[in-house]
């Protein structure tokens, strides 16, 4: 009966709902409820002299199974899980997985040697023994896209930084041989693939050589400009932003200091840029995380030597690379303490509280956090549990960890991946 049961199993109950992430007043009203006795016969209530017993009796258990079944109904419509693209090498095997991210609905996108994989928006490709490859999900299959005579290629997004969505839906190739090298752009609408020789497509592709890069903001207000300053190794940044259909410089960042020209991030609501920067004049030292604010033409430190120069290296794979959750009042990004190598945390800045948590705590480095597409979870990369990294997820407070690799082998590369 439900009284009954309720009043054997309520802890347990309770912690189960906690573990869905129920709100806090809900469990606390239900283990409210369970507190107050009552009785249930066969004929589900019993008769008892004192009428407001006997009426609490009739309506409490419906009134629980009713609590019961909307939360199950809110429970079941935020159940909907990300998906998670990574590549797990063993031995000379690359191995590509697709799966949500509690683990289940695994699927083997490919296996085999010198395979690499890009994920350009929604279309997830695969680059192997000279021919380039889309998977599509809801066909569970691959299809050929083109055969290549270069022997290695990249591809990457042409969508604008501000918004991906309205860009066109198309992709640069890069493709190199030990002699030449060679562009195409690759149309998705038709899968058509073009060469193109536009040295300016070219210059776009790399920082080197470029005399200033632009990142613009979600709602197209305003700009962050990186440019290199004189002969110096020292990169500026400033803001312009718009003023009848004109951009003017509201904001220069000081000239004792210099930035990572790739790494300037606007927040979702366009009001805040995060940065890494150093005094320009140390060629070692350390660089640290700031926040430039629209409003008041301010800029904060968010955390201080973040990582060393000598780790800049590492960025060519993203992995300091500072994220915005999809409100924008949340910064993750990964720290290393006293310029170690061997360690690092990833941590979550609280804009409006102005405070850092530290999401993990364990020995080794933690990697590439990412937020997931519902803002709940992180993915990261971890050596915590054995010699080489590892994918894990875990929610935004870092709790519920989970490891979602195979045992075998070394997590290579990850990515949420986002249906649509």
């Amino acid at each position: 009966m439900i009284g009954a049961f309720w009043n054997r199993n309520d802890s347990f109950f309770s912690e189960s709902i906690r573990g869905l992430e129920i709100d806090d007043f809900v469990v606390g009203f239900i283990n409210y409820l369970s507190t107050i006795p009552f009785s249930c016969s066969e004929s589900f209530v019993a008769h008892r002299e004192d009428d407001g017993a006997d009426m609490k009796n009739k309506f409490l258990p419906g009134l629980i199974i009713l609590l019961i079944l909307t939360m199950s109904t809110l429970v079941f419509a935020g159940s909907e899980k990300d998906n998670v693209l990574f590549s797990q090498v063993s031995g000379d095997q690359k191995t590509v997985f697709l799966m949500k991210d509690d683990g289940g609905e695994e699927r083997t996108l490919v296996t085999g040697k010198d395979i690499k994989v890009f994920l350009i928006r929604k279309h997830i490709l695969y680059y192997t023994n000279h021919q380039l490859f889309e998977y599509l999900p809801a066909e569970q299959k691959a299809k050929l896209l083109n055969r290549f005579h270069e022997e290695n290629i990249t591809v990457q997004s042409l969508a604008d930084n501000a918004d991906s969505t309205a860009a066109p839906d198309q992709a640069v190739i890069v493709a190199e041989t030990p002699y030449e090298q060679n562009f195409y752009i690759l149309e998705f609408s038709d899968d058509s693939i073009r060469s193109v020789s536009n040295p300016s497509l070219a210059s776009s592709l790399s920082t080197t050589g470029t005399s200033s890069i632009k990142v613009l903001n979600a709602d197209g207000s305003a700009v962050a400009v990186v440019h290199q300053a004189g002969v110096k190794l020292r990169f500026e940044l400033l803001i312009q932003e718009k003023a009848n259909d004109k951009l003017k410089t509201s904001w220069t960042l000081p000239q004792n200091m210099t930035v990572i020209p790739e790494l300037p991030i606007w927040s979702p609501d366009s009001k805040l840029l995060v940065f890494y920067a150093r005094e320009s004049d140390q060629l070692t030292g350390f660089y640290s995380l700031y926040l430039y604010n629209r409003t008041n033409h301010k800029m904060s430190l968010v955390q201080e030597q973040v990582f060393p120069v000598m780790s800049l290296n590492s960025l060519s794979m993203g992995s300091f690379r500072p994220e915005w959750s999809q409100d924008g009042k949340e910064i993750i990004f990964q720290y290393q303490p006293y310029g170690l190598p061997t360690e690092s945390l990833i941590f979550k800045y609280e804009v409006g509280r102005d405070r850092l948590i530290s999401l993990t705590g364990s020995r080794g480095h933690n990697l590439y956090p990412a937020w997931s597409p519902s803002g709940k979870n992180i993915l990261f990369l971890s050596n915590r549990d054995s010699v080489q990294d590892e994918l894990y997820v875990m929610d935004d407070k870092g709790e519920h960890l989970k490891r979602l690799s195979p045992q075998q082998g070394y997590t290579e590369w990850a990515s949420w991946y986002k249906t649509e």
